[in-house]
């Protein structure tokens, strides 16, 4: 029986993209057809629910992405936070890979250390019981959508009695280092996060700006910095809570934002200091799309660079939101 294609109205200015268009047609194949999509705009862009390699400058289907995720230790999906297909995209591979004998530790960004307690005693009391674990954390009073949206990633990491490990940083963690830096934490916990040693100067520097950027231009860029070492400080922390769901035979899976997956200066970057071979870590971009955009290499304009920082992208229908910078000048004014 012949695959359904999924591709949108081609657009005059995708006719130019020609080979590109045409791969971006073609089957989605078996296993990962998401349709209908939750997200309500841009459904019909010819590159929605495409997978596309920045390295390899091609298209693959998502059977092809799980092999390879399947043969890496380290595995990065990286969502927009507000985008239910990004959270259905990560529970199909979670459970493709656990389906297929794959047997990770689920690592989040959106747990904080001191929650791992509450999570331990609360499935050690409901074995295989994903369902009360939002209630049981306090998920509802997080900031972060609704659990709904991430239950159906754990359940079946919970299911199989898998670890669940919770990355981010505690706040009042988050306030010393905000406040005094790096250097107000220990001496051994730096070392034990590969931060005792510098970060090359560029890196810095790229990370001030996308602060600067984040903040919709209205930092200061010499102000950036110690929100820099936040960051860096989480993508270290992360990588730690990774290499420790990894120590067992089955990897680890990271469930973060897009920026905190990029290769070139999130994650990746603290695996790799601390040892980690480049082949041991695969990172997806699930990637919203743009009117504006038709090619996949465009997309890496977005984070800085020529073309996406990661292994594989995966494009998703854009989430309907207000811009975030008017109300982050409609604040900053009622403040003055």
């Amino acid at each position: 029986m012949a695959s359904r294609l999924r591709c949108g109205p081609v657009r005059a200015s995708v006719l130019l993209a020609g080979a590109l268009v045409l791969a971006a047609c073609a089957p989605l194949g078996a296993g990962a057809d998401l349709r209908p999509w939750k997200a309500g705009l841009l459904r019909d862009h010819p590159l929605t629910g495409r997978i596309w390699l920045p390295n390899e400058a091609r298209f693959i289907p998502p059977e092809r992405l799980i092999e390879r995720l399947w043969a890496t230790k380290f595995i990065l999906l990286g969502e927009r936070h507000d985008n239910p297909d990004h959270h259905r995209i990560q529970a199909w591979i979670t459970a493709r890979l656990i389906g297929r004998g794959r047997r990770p530790a689920l690592v989040m960004e959106m747990f904080r250390a001191p929650q791992q307690a509450t999570i331990d005693a609360y499935l050690n009391a409901h074995p295989g019981d994903s369902a009360g674990l939002g209630k049981a954390t306090g998920w509802d009073r997080s900031g972060w959508p609704d659990w709904r949206h991430y239950e159906p990633m754990v359940r079946p990491v919970v299911a199989k009695g898998l670890p669940l490990i919770a990355a981010n940083l505690s706040r009042r963690t988050l306030r010393r280092v905000l406040k005094g830096g790096l250097r107000s934490l220990a001496p051994e916990r730096l070392r034990a996060l590969f931060l005792d040693r510098p970060i090359e100067a560029g890196t810095l520097a790229a990370m001030d700006r996308e602060i600067v950027e984040a903040h919709c231009g209205l930092l200061e860029a010499g102000r950036a910095r110690p929100f820099t070492r936040i960051q860096l400080l989480r993508d270290a922390r992360f990588a730690e809570a990774l290499r420790r769901g990894a120590a067992g035979s089955g990897g680890a899976v990271l469930i973060a934002g897009a920026g905190h997956a990029r290769r070139d200066r999130g994650v990746p970057l603290h695996l790799r200091r601390a040892g980690a071979a480049p082949r041991d870590i695969f990172a997806l971009g699930i990637v919203e799309v743009s009117e504006k955009q038709f090619t996949p290499p465009s997309y890496g304009a977005a984070y800085g660079v020529e073309r996406p920082p990661f292994d594989a992208v995966w494009f998703t229908p854009r989430q309907a939101r207000k811009d975030p910078c008017e109300k982050f000048k409609s604040s900053r004014l009622g403040n003055q």
